[in-house]
C-alpha cells in the first residue's frame, strides 16, 4: 500500500497534462527517470521517449538532440550548470513537475502516512516555476497541483 497516491493517482493526472505538450514524431528524454513509469507510459502510447537515469556533465548528446525534455521532481536536485546543460541538448519543450518550497513539512506528514513515497535525495535547491534560471526557455504554462507539486511548460525563445 505503500505510496499508493503516488503510483496511481499522481501518475496519472501527470501523465493527463504531458500527452497534449508532447508530439508523437518528438525525441524525448525523461532526464533523472527513476523507475522509468514515464518512459514506459509514453513508448507504449507511442512516443519516442528515452529514460536517462543518471545525468552527467557533460551530457553526452549534440546540441538541440531532443524535442522534449522532462523532469519529474528532478530540477531541485540540479545544479544551475545542468539547467543549462538541459536547455543546450533541448529544442523545443521542457517540461518539469517540482515540489512547491517550503513544502517540505507537508511532504514529510504525506510520507508518515505513506500517501506519498519518501524523498530520494536531498534537494539543492527548491524553486517556484518563474525562478528556475533557463536562459533560453520561458515559462508559457503553470498549474499547481495536491499542495506541495507545481507543473510548468518552458519553449525555447525564438530569435530575432
Amino acid at each position: 500500500m505503500k505510496g499508493w497516491f503516488t503510483k496511481n493517482f499522481v501518475r496519472t493526472k501527470r501523465l493527463q497534462l504531458i500527452f497534449p505538450e508532447v508530439k508523437k514524431d518528438w525525441r524525448i528524454a525523461d532526464l533523472g527517470c527513476g523507475d522509468g513509469w514515464l518512459t514506459n507510459a509514453l513508448n507504449k502510447a507511442g512516443y519516442n521517449c528515452k529514460g536517462i537515469k543518471w545525468l552527467k556533465y557533460p551530457m553526452p548528446y549534440p546540441d538541440n538532440y531532443f524535442d522534449c525534455s522532462i523532469m519529474i521532481e528532478v530540477v531541485e536536485h540540479l545544479s544551475s550548470r545542468f539547467l543549462y546543460e538541459i536547455e543546450r541538448i533541448t529544442r523545443k519543450k521542457i517540461i518539469l513537475t517540482t515540489i512547491l518550497p517550503n513544502s517540505l513539512l507537508i511532504c514529510r506528514i504525506l510520507i508518515a502516512l505513506k500517501i506519498i513515497m519518501p524523498l530520494g535525495t536531498k534537494h539543492k535547491k527548491e524553486y517556484k516555476l518563474a525562478e528556475i534560471p533557463f536562459k533560453k526557455f520561458k515559462l508559457v504554462k503553470k498549474s499547481s497541483h495536491w499542495v506541495i507539486d507545481q507543473f510548468g511548460v518552458f519553449e525555447r525563445v525564438k530569435k530575432d
